[in-house]
């Protein structure tokens, strides 16, 4: 299949991987099979992405889903979760791309995988600022800025193009809470935005 993924279209790249998928379910349910189906659903994901999401991807997410949380595999089950935002975002369906987004981060969390936390807590705070609700980005952002620090990994990538630290530009989603002047005036015009809006 990964060869294929040179030399065929994407369609027939992805069936390649359903096809391995289809073979791993006829075979014993356990624990390794499990790990193996789910790997291979992981796989189908980028070239579905390619095809702009076709609506078979709901079924591939969903299956990474299952099989992520009958293993216990809370990485996974973010980084699908993840998949099922990115599907919705695609779609313009924005509560559920919030909705997955949000679930993905706390899937992250509780993995205590700061590599996954600062990649999904990117995601969901790029899916705040695109459909509205910026100001939800401060409940997530200042607690991954503070881990990042903690663990001395402000010059990390995170497997990102730009640096969620210390990158100073549009692009840039923790820049708001880097510079804690900034962060603390942006908190105190929420607080009198929300008492007047009761």
């Amino acid at each position: 299949a990964k060869k294929a993924e040179d030399n065929c279209s994407h369609w027939e790249t992805f069936n390649f991987y359903k096809k391995i998928y289809n073979l791993y379910c006829k075979k014993e349910n356990n624990k390794k099979n499990k790990r193996d189906r789910l790997e291979a659903l992981l796989l189908a994901f980028a070239p579905l992405t390619l095809l702009g999401m076709p609506d078979e991807s709901v079924w591939v997410i969903d299956k990474q889903i299952e099989l992520a949380k009958q293993l216990g595999d809370l990485s996974h089950v973010s980084t699908s979760y993840s998949n099922k935002a990115y599907y919705y975002a695609h779609r313009g369906e924005s509560d559920l791309s919030i909705q997955f987004g949000e679930k993905s981060f706390e899937e992250a969390e509780k993995s205590q995988n700061l590599d996954l936390m600062v990649s999904s807590s990117m995601a969901i705070c790029l899916t705040y600022i695109t459909f509205g609700g910026s100001y939800k980005i401060l409940s997530i952002a200042p607690k991954v800025v503070q881990l990042i620090k903690e663990n001395k990994r402000e010059s990390d990538l995170f497997s990102s193009p730009i640096s969620p630290y210390t990158h100073k530009g549009f692009n840039s989603l923790f820049q708001v809470v880097v510079d804690n002047d900034l962060y603390q005036l942006i908190q105190r015009v929420l607080c009198r935005y929300q008492k007047r809006s009761f």
